[in-house]
Formats: structure tokens, C-alpha cells, sequence
């Protein structure tokens, strides 16, 4: 397993209009990410892949490497992998699956189902969740984050109505 990210760019028509690599240190989970109107936003956690895991155990492939810790990628679209933006997390997390992503001037805003740790011993996720707004400011030479928490409520699976996927919305469906 290669140490990237593979994402790509698709037309309505199935035509690949952009295929970025964005390399990575070490090959970990990266199970979801979001958009904004002009730029994919990822989120890589210390959910690392190890093959002896894997061969030995293959329920323990990914495991709970917090000493990796947890950063925010922002790509413009079209753009190739080498462009991407980094701006490290305070704190080892978590995210399987975001609400949206909306640009508001220089903030990208992300909301998530922030978890405390995954995979950890085989646990899929341990100790706290919550919903969080985190925000990315992209204006200067270094993104900055903060992070709000939304709601303490162990939500998760959301939805919005697609017609906002990318955009700032109100409402939010979770199971």
C-alpha cells in the first residue's frame, strides 16, 4: 500500500477531468472527505494501515496511531496533489463521516462527527464524540483551525439535502 491519497475529478459524462496524488507519510484511513464550491477538503488521522496487522489479524489492518497526529488538507480544484495546504490538528482525532463544507471569505467550515479515537483495539470508536465545526482559514501563507464543538449528541451518518453540498445550509439529518 502506497503512502497517498488518490482522488480524482469526474465529469457528469464519466470523463476523468483531474487525478491528483497527494502524498502522505504513512498509508492511513482516510474514509471520507467534503467540498466546498471550489476546493476538496480531506481530513488524515492517525488511523494507520499495517500490513503485519493485517496478515496476522485482518480486523486489526488499521490501528490507533495517535503519535502520527491528525491534519486538514485543502486542494483546489483542478489542481495537482503537490498543491495541497496542511494545517495541523492540536489533537489526535478521529472522522468518519462530515456533514458539509462551506467557504465563508477566508474560512472553510467543516462539520464532522468528531471521535476521540478509532480503531483502536479493534473498537471502532472509543472514548468522546461529538458533532464540531472546525474551521480552516486559508488567507496568508499558513492555514490556521479552530474547532467548536456543535453538539454533544452521539449523531453520526448525516445528511443535508444535496442541493447544499458545498454551500452554507441549515438543516441536518443524522441516524
Amino acid at each position: 500500500v502506497a503512502p497517498h491519497i488518490t482522488y480524482w475529478e469526474i465529469s457528469p459524462s464519466g470523463e476523468i477531468l483531474n487525478e491528483a496524488v497527494i502524498e502522505t507519510e504513512k498509508p492511513t484511513m482516510v474514509h471520507s472527505f467534503a467540498i466546498t464550491d471550489r476546493e476538496v477538503v480531506f481530513w488524515e488521522c492517525p488511523v494507520v494501515f499495517d500490513i503485519q496487522n493485517a496478515i496476522e489479524n485482518p480486523i486489526d489492518a488499521f490501528m490507533w496511531t495517535p503519535e502520527y497526529g491528525a491534519r486538514i488538507g485543502v486542494l483546489a480544484f483542478g489542481d495537482s496533489g503537490d498543491k495541497i495546504r496542511w494545517v495541523d490538528l492540536p489533537e489526535p482525532c478521529f472522522v468518519f463521516h462530515e456533514t458539509n463544507a462551506h467557504r465563508d471569505g477566508d474560512d472553510i467550515h467543516i462539520d464532522v462527527h468528531w471521535l476521540q479515537e478509532g480503531f483502536n483495539k479493534s473498537d471502532l470508536a472509543t472514548g468522546e464524540d461529538t458533532i464540531r465545526r472546525w474551521t480552516v482559514n486559508t488567507a496568508g501563507e499558513e492555514l490556521t483551525f479552530r474547532d467548536q464543538i456543535i453538539s454533544d449528541n452521539n449523531w453520526d451518518l448525516p445528511k443535508i439535502d444535496p442541493r447544499y453540498v458545498g454551500r452554507p445550509y441549515q438543516h441536518s439529518w443524522h441516524a
